[in-house]
C-alpha cells in the first residue's frame, strides 16, 4: 500500500511539474508580448516545444530556435502594426494539480463554438500517444487528450 501511495504521489508531482512548465511558458510569452520583446526564453520540455510549434503553424509567433540546450529555447515573437499577434495565452488548468481531459465530442464543440474558417482561438492538446496538436487536428482525427493551453 505504501508503494502504491508513493507511486501515486510521484505521478502527481510529475503532472504538476509539467503543468508548471506550461504556466511558465504562458506567463513568459504573455509578458514578452506586453513588453514588445523580440525573443523570449522559455523552458524546454516536450510540451512547450510542441506548443511553440503549433503557435508557429497558426502564425501567432514568428518562430522558435532550439540551441541544443535541454533547459531553454527561444521563441521569436510576432507583431503586426506594433501590436502583438499573440493577444491572449492561458493555461487550460487554473490549478497546477488538475489536468483536464478533453473528449473528441468536447473538441468538436470547441471547434464549432469558436469558428472553423478563421482559426482565431487555438486550443492546444497533448494526446494520449504523446503528440502536441491543436483542437482542429484533434477533431479531424477524432481523438481527445489533456488540455494544455488556449491562445488567440
Amino acid at each position: 500500500m505504501l508503494r502504491s501511495l508513493v507511486g501515486s504521489e510521484m505521478c502527481i508531482r510529475d503532472s504538476s511539474l509539467q503543468l508548471s512548465n506550461i504556466y511558465d511558458f504562458c506567463h513568459r510569452l504573455r509578458e514578452g508580448s506586453e513588453q514588445r520583446k523580440r525573443f523570449v526564453m522559455v523552458p524546454a520540455t516536450d510540451d512547450t516545444k510542441g506548443a511553440a510549434e503549433v503557435l508557429f503553424r497558426h502564425g501567432l509567433v514568428a518562430g522558435f530556435r532550439d540551441f541544443g540546450n535541454d533547459r531553454q529555447f527561444a521563441v521569436e515573437m510576432k507583431y503586426f502594426a506594433n501590436e502583438p499577434t499573440l493577444q491572449v495565452i492561458e493555461p487550460a488548468s487554473r490549478d497546477s494539480r488538475v489536468e483536464y481531459t478533453w473528449s473528441p465530442k468536447m473538441m468538436r464543440r470547441m471547434r464549432s463554438s469558436f469558428g472553423i474558417s478563421n482559426h482565431i482561438r487555438i486550443f492546444i492538446v497533448r494526446t494520449h500517444d504523446g503528440r502536441i496538436i491543436d483542437h482542429i487536428q484533434a477533431t479531424d482525427e477524432n481523438i481527445g487528450g489533456t488540455g494544455l493551453l488556449m491562445a488567440f
